[in-house]
């Protein structure tokens, strides 16, 4: 049985009229109005404003303030700092955004309506990414039809974007699990501003087997990987699937093997619909042979359809 809503050829559907601003000390920005805040090298840009604050306000040395002013321009422009841009960078990039001190997110979607997040210095970077991944890009090919009035697994759910855009294309209930001790408060806070109870979130791994396993952060609140760091709950699929699994996304940075195979009797009983990323061309190969394996013949992974057989 094939992925229901696939077959090769058919294009992933995007969104229009997507805006994102940053909010914060009664200042509202829209992103791509900032040049410094793009999407194209968003964490490299973000990253380097970063570390300009920490010169500017917490040294307060006048030279590594000026290298850091040119690490930015180089960040935007590729062009090395040029004295009489001083006012324009002070007035439109550094000073504006440490007077915003963003603490919330908005990404408003024309027609279907508006997603908060929270936000500050130390996960803006990696929430923007996410955004444009999987709102602006819809990398995991969802849309209303797919996603309306179904139950929702969210396996590496992160800070909950994907569980709160599936939430406002009217999934019934998200089922969110994220590791990461460092990245999990996001997703709570995530929640509560979204969801209206329909998102559940689990401070949880999830793979082959139920107990402990060793998880680290490996970038901050971009992610971890399995196998290093400290114990972290770690439960299957198959252990907390109710009557229904309806949608299965998985991003768990190469671990997605072991997801299904803690999941395979979900499903083999519900065969949801899956989308799922892949980390190697022999993770790849081997994740196309598992779902090949379970009936399905299409799937998306890492947004492109993909035939798991020959």
């Amino acid at each position: 049985m094939g992925i229901r809503w696939y077959a090769s050829g058919v294009e992933k559907m995007k969104f229009n009229g997507i805006r994102v601003f940053l909010v914060g000390n009664n200042e509202k920005i829209e992103v791509k109005d900032e040049p410094w805040l793009g999407w194209e090298g968003t964490n490299f840009r973000i990253n380097t404003i970063k570390r300009s604050f920490y010169f500017a306000t917490h040294l307060m040395l006048l030279p590594l303030y000026i290298i850091a002013k040119s690490a930015i321009r180089k960040a935007i422009t590729g062009q090395d700092w040029k004295k009489e841009d001083n006012d324009r960078l002070d007035d439109f990039s550094v000073e504006r955004f440490r007077r915003l001190s963003p603490t919330l997110c908005h990404v408003v979607i024309d027609g279907k309506g508006t997603l908060v997040f929270p936000t500050d210095m130390s996960n803006i970077s990696m929430l923007l990414f996410c955004i444009n991944e999987i709102i602006i890009n819809n990398t995991y090919g969802v849309s209303e039809e797919k996603i309306a009035g179904k139950i929702v697994y969210d396996v590496g759910a992160n800070m909950g974007v994907f569980s709160s855009f599936c939430v406002l294309l009217g999934a019934k209930k998200v089922y969110a699990f994220e590791p990461s001790k460092l990245v999990f408060p996001y997703l709570l806070k995530t929640a509560e501003l979204n969801s209206k109870n329909r998102i559940v979130p689990f401070n949880s791994a999830v793979g082959e087997k139920r107990g402990e396993v060793m998880f680290e952060n490996t970038h901050g609140t971009s992610g971890g990987r399995v196998g290093f760091g400290s114990p972290v709950p770690i439960t299957t699929l198959d252990s907390v699937v109710g009557s229904r699994m309806d949608f299965l996304k998985i991003d768990t940075e190469g671990y997605e093997e072991n997801v299904i195979d803690g999941a395979k009797n979900s499903i083999n009983k519900f065969k949801p619909l899956m989308s799922m990323e892949w980390h190697s061309e022999t993770g790849r190969a081997s994740l196309l042979k598992k779902c090949n394996e379970l009936g399905y013949k299409d799937v998306i992974v890492d947004g492109q359809i993909i035939r798991t057989h020959g």
